[in-house]
């Protein structure tokens, strides 16, 4: 299972910061994963089989397929289903950070061993049951709890929540609650960029909140900056660019768009959780952790599109448009 969720972060961040074309199909995966791992945590707690160990791997596991949608695109799903299903998601996972936060030392079906178990950060060792440990997830559920109520009730409006769970069984509310979502992001992206403007003709330091989310709420597609490049309009001759230069051309325009710059950062955030897990996993002498059964195989099925999407959209790199 960590294999399948480490391969589907690292391959959906590249796919959904480059703007592929199957990311609608691919962030459906990621959310069912997600939605998976949630239920196989429930199922072992109702069974009294869920260690403090096992929940915080699997919590970072659940953070690891998490990390895609909110750092490429937070809150601008263009769908009512995969919308309600992300609400779910972050609701379920900022609860079992809370509940393990407040029950480390007592938690789970070997509560005698929860004063041994450890937990890393940034590749620093702790106590899961320490002071930090519990600090640091109470923070996590702060972040999460705001990000949702400046979304459900500055942004969207809680009707637009509520109108989801009925656009998701009717096409012509699909559409409306579709076009109130576009027609919102675009106006608030107006609203920051006029107030941004006020504030530098005021002078100081007060656009700066404004700069990061107009940076981090940039959707544009970095295909659209990379179709902009000029070595496309040159007609293929022996003097045209070659594969290598195209390449390093795509690569400098796409790292001026913020989309890229999220993803790249992702990418960063992301291998460092990977590793941290891994470390946990591998501090805390699981004996079992590295075991293949039915349900790890089946696990890496779902990580197949991922793969054939991310080798398909490579096989573009450096393309020259006819």
């Amino acid at each position: 299972m960590r294999s399948a969720a480490y391969i589907q972060s690292l391959c959906s961040l590249v796919l959904f910061g480059l703007g592929s074309r199957y990311d609608v199909a691919l962030r459906g995966t990621l959310v069912l994963t997600s939605l998976a791992l949630v239920e196989t945590i429930a199922v072992f707690s109702f069974k009294s089989e869920l260690s403090l160990h096992h929940a915080m791997v699997s919590l970072s596991l659940l953070t690891v397929v998490m990390l895609p949608l909110h750092f490429i695109e937070s809150w601008r799903i263009k769908s009512p289903g995969l919308f309600v299903a992300q609400q779910v998601r972050l609701g379920t996972y900022a609860a079992m950070q809370l509940w393990l936060a407040l029950q480390a030392p007592c938690f789970g079906s070997n509560p005698e061993c929860n004063l041994c178990t450890k937990t890393v950060f940034a590749w620093s060792v702790s106590y899961a049951v320490g002071m930090f440990a519990s600090i640091l997830r109470i923070f996590t559920v702060g972040l999460i709890a705001s990000a949702w109520l400046n979304a459900t009730f500055w942004v969207y409006g809680p009707l637009h929540s509520i109108a989801a769970l009925l656009a998701m069984f009717s096409e012509s509310r699909s559409r409306r609650w579709i076009e109130f979502a576009e027609t919102t992001d675009n106006d608030l992206t107006t609203w920051r960029q006029k107030e941004l403007k006020r504030l530098r003709r005021k002078g100081g330091w007060g656009g700066i909140v404004l700069v990061f989310f107009l940076w981090y709420e940039d959707t544009t597609p970095v295909q659209t900056i990379i179709n902009a490049r000029r070595w496309n309009r040159v007609p293929a001759s022996s003097s045209s660019p070659g594969w290598l230069r195209r390449v390093w051309s795509d690569a400098r325009q796409a790292f001026a768009a913020p989309r890229f710059q999220r993803m790249a950062i992702g990418l960063v955030f992301s291998i460092v959780y990977v590793s941290n897990t891994e470390y946990t996993v591998r501090i805390n002498l699981d004996d079992g952790a590295n075991s293949w059964g039915f349900g790890q195989i089946l696990s890496m099925v779902t990580a197949v599109p991922f793969v054939a999407s991310f080798i398909k959209y490579s096989f573009q790199l450096g393309a020259r448009r006819r």
